[in-house]
């Protein structure tokens, strides 16, 4: 997906973030007493639509936590990124938006960070939406592909990634009780737009 491609016809946002953390996998050790982090629909901790994406500006906006940069390919192209750590074990990886001057999106894959209704990495979908599936919901495309993500309870900017077993045709989405027995792979969030 090429950036200029992240609309939809309805001139909303895609869930499927443009080129963004394709390769992550899951590296962040459980067992936290409660979340370290927690991603809001302003951002996290000190991080916000406004925050440089340098190394500098995002270990000042999170105190104590370990900063460095990396790179990143999705479709076999690199762009940079910054990865936020504690004790060795990723929490958060921070892409820059176009002009690769602020951040653009930040995604999670650890359980020690949370939604700011709590939701963490492993919550069942049934557990999160209870009565139905979001209409809201987009089944995950490119590096996605196979995945679904839907916005996060009582949020405009944070998504849940779900990840699930399901052998039907790619791009929908599995039925509902399919999806229920999924579980959330990732928490991502897009800066607010102006």
């Amino acid at each position: 997906m090429k950036p200029e491609e992240n609309m939809n016809e309805n001139g909303a946002r895609r869930v499927a973030l443009p080129l963004l953390l394709g390769c992550l996998t899951l590296s962040a050790a459980a067992g936290a007493a409660g979340p370290i982090l927690v991603i809001g629909d302003n951002g996290v901790g000190g991080i916000t639509r406004d925050t440089p994406f340098d190394p500098k500006a995002i270990s000042q906006a999170l105190p104590g936590l370990a900063v460095e940069r990396a790179e990143a390919t999705a479709e076999g192209i690199a762009y940079p990124v910054i990865r936020v750590l504690r004790d060795k074990h990723e929490l958060l990886v921070l892409a820059p938006d176009l002009e690769q001057r602020h951040v653009g999106s930040l995604m999670s894959a650890s359980p020690e960070v949370a939604s700011s209704q709590g939701v963490t990495v492993g919550a069942s979908f049934q557990q999160i939406y209870e009565r139905q599936t979001p209409s809201a919901c987009e089944a995950g495309v490119e590096e996605w592909s196979g995945m679904v993500f839907c916005p996060a309870p009582a949020s405009n900017n944070v998504q849940l990634l779900f990840k699930g077993q399901w052998s039907g045709p790619d791009g929908n989405l599995p039925p509902p009780e399919v999806l229920r027995t999924w579980t959330v792979a990732q928490i991502w969030w897009l800066p607010p737009e102006e």
